[in-house]
């Protein structure tokens, strides 16, 4: 199972059990956070994409570190003007570690159809196609007109062909 969170205006993929770096969460180290902002869960079979958000859903995850990452230099320069800065910047940042995806939605497993069920109705749909292929049925263009369905005479006669 997992799920597409976002945080910090980025998004992440969360499965159980996995740390993240994620942009500054308030909290001390050890503490429980809840991720509510879910924009997709999926359970290995399903997938529930949120417009925008998935509702009830929640990334549980324990703090693990609060730090910086590195330095970024930022030099402005202007050449002939005597004109420099330097300065730095470090990001703040979070580790979590997902300890569980809370999601109400969740549909138990379903029993599944019987392999038979499942194997003749896959050899009925592609003796469809089959035929449908043999027989000019699919893909097949009337006589006289172009890949746009334009009447090719008619413009033949325009003298736009």
């Amino acid at each position: 199972m997992y799920a597409v969170i976002e945080t910090g205006g980025m998004q992440f993929r969360a499965e159980k059990e996995s740390t993240l770096i994620v942009p500054r969460v308030d909290g001390e180290v050890g503490n429980e956070v809840e991720l509510s902002d879910v924009l997709l869960v999926s359970d290995g079979r399903d997938v529930v994409v949120g417009r925008p958000r998935v509702d009830g859903a929640k990334v549980k995850a324990t703090i693990l570190a609060q730090g910086k990452a590195d330095k970024v230099v930022v030099f402005k320069l202007k050449r002939r003007l005597k004109y420099r800065r330097k300065r730095g910047h470090r990001q703040p940042y979070t580790k979590l570690m997902v300890t569980d995806i809370v999601w109400p939605g969740s549909r138990q497993a379903a029993p599944a159809a019987s392999s038979e069920e499942e194997s003749g109705a896959e050899e009925e749909a592609s003796a469809t196609r089959r035929r449908g292929r043999r027989s000019g049925l699919l893909g097949k263009r009337t006589a006289g007109t172009d890949k746009r369905g334009a009447d090719r005479s008619a413009r033949k006669k325009e003298g736009i062909v």
